[in-house]
């Protein structure tokens, strides 16, 4: 609960489908857990961006990654604004 999102597990989606989110949100005194999917387009190469976890001290965020080259385009990203920049190296 404390992440807000994470990755939904493989069985939770089927298999020809894009990768989706666990996201709570707060309605009221209420918790929400949703199946969501976030998406975008990799403004280098066009290619997919898929939300991924971090390494190291940074394994619990999530980055966006382009599937074509997910090493090196890689943006950060905020749940809330839904928006991300070119993560810094």
């Amino acid at each position: 609960m404390a992440d807000r999102i994470v990755p939904a597990a493989d069985v939770l989606v089927s298999w020809n489908e894009p990768p989706a989110q666990l996201e709570s949100f707060k309605q009221g005194d209420a918790r929400i857990i949703g199946l969501v999917r976030y998406s975008a387009t990799c403004p280098v190469c066009a290619a997919a961006v898929e939300l991924r976890y971090g390494a190291g001290h940074e394994r619990r965020r999530l980055f966006g990654c382009c599937v074509e080259a997910p090493q090196e385009h890689v943006f950060t990203f905020d749940r809330v604004t839904r928006r991300g920049k070119a993560a810094a190296r």
